[in-house]
């Protein structure tokens, strides 16, 4: 008997320190620096920062990367690479009138340099004509400051810049985001719309309704949610989210307001694979629908091509808005897959239509 009741107080105490430091650890997450070190990770700097300089030793051919340096509109530095296409032969100018443009943004942890991300920006870059824009937000890699949601879109916006000022015209540039990446390009588009720039696609990978909603569902290496043993208290978890949280990324929103703004020309690709055990595809599905319920159109389609399930809406024969549901790919290379590839090549209008990858 004494010692079941040992065991109970042994076991009521483990809970009890549990309880106190999961307590501490909400409690420090309402430290602004704390916080948005913990929601961007942007300290987990891998690979070594000294390589983002030498992208030949991460399998890029000579010359075939250029690192620089773009200033944004509130002074700071951030990192890109340039990445030049597979097959071009240019020995002059970097990009010309036909060239295309893939801008990529990037999740959160890690450097622009991080495996998932330079396996897209080889498979994007050998998509015909097609150069890619990556960068690190300010706080990451070699890039200046510390990153919040404000400055993050100011730096999204330094990056279309830049292609601007190379003379590439906004029908020939597809903004793609993964993940957090895909919160930055919709605020991103926003901002253009505003200015009546007008890209000829939005690309939104593994991406996200909010911040708020992402707390609720979102698990660490798929298995730890920050305010899962809250899930009880839903009162209590809408308290804190909406007391604490800083930077809420609010892209369902977001969209709802961009997507009347913007052009007849500009289409939206939706992707997110059924296997992603970060971000549910349900986020996906709910980004989908408020296009769904905004942009005219004339057909809808759905359709199966090999493991992945197509959902299309279009507008007098061309296609404004498609969602792309790939088996698998997890969070992180769904960006990598054929489906997602090809349909980033469609969108952006360098391949064609009736492109297939099912071989047989």
């Amino acid at each position: 008997m004494a010692t079941t009741f040992s065991l109970l107080r042994a076991g009521w105490l483990f809970l009890l320190v549990l309880g106190i430091l999961y307590m501490l650890f909400l409690t420090a997450l309402a430290v602004p620096v704390l916080q948005r070190a913990v929601q961007y990770a942007h300290v987990v700097r891998l690979p070594y920062v000294s390589w983002l300089q030498k992208p030949e030793m991460l399998g890029f051919a000579p010359g075939r990367v250029h690192s620089m340096f773009l200033p944004t509109a509130d002074g700071q530095i951030v990192h890109t690479w340039h990445i030049r296409p597979l097959h071009s032969s240019s020995k002059g100018s970097l990009v010309d009138s036909t060239s295309h443009l893939v801008v990529y943004f990037h999740g959160n942890a890690g450097t622009l340099a991080s495996q998932g991300r330079r396996d897209f920006f080889h498979a994007a870059s050998a998509l015909p004509n097609t150069h890619v824009l990556a960068i690190d937000y300010r706080g990451f890699g070699q890039s200046s400051g510390s990153p919040s949601e404000e400055g993050l879109i100011l730096d999204g916006l330094a990056a279309v810049q830049w292609a601007l000022d190379q003379g590439i015209d906004p029908s020939r540039i597809a903004i793609v985001g993964q993940s957090l990446g895909s919160a930055v390009c919709i605020a991103t588009a926003e901002r253009l719309a505003s200015m009546n720039i007008h890209v000829k696609a939005l690309v939104l990978i593994a991406g996200f309704t909010s911040v708020p909603d992402l707390l609720s569902t979102f698990r660490n290496g798929g298995v730890f949610s920050i305010l899962g043993p809250l899930q009880n208290y839903p009162l209590l978890q809408k308290w804190l989210i909406n007391t604490f949280v800083l930077d809420k990324w609010d892209s369902a929103n977001r969209l709802h307001l961009l997507v009347p703004k913007l052009s007849t020309e500009t289409s939206i690709l939706i992707i997110h694979a059924h296997n992603d055990f970060h971000i549910p595809y349900s986020h996906s599905v709910q980004l989908y629908e408020t296009a769904r319920a905004l942009v005219p159109h004339d057909l809808s389609k759905n359709e199966m091509s090999g493991v992945d399930k197509h959902f299309s809406l279009e507008r007098a024969g061309k296609q404004v808005v498609k969602f792309v549901e790939t088996s698998f790919g997890g969070h992180n290379q769904v960006q990598n897959t054929d489906a997602s590839i090809i349909a980033i090549g469609k969108a952006l209008g360098v391949l064609h239509d009736s492109f297939t990858y099912t071989y047989t």
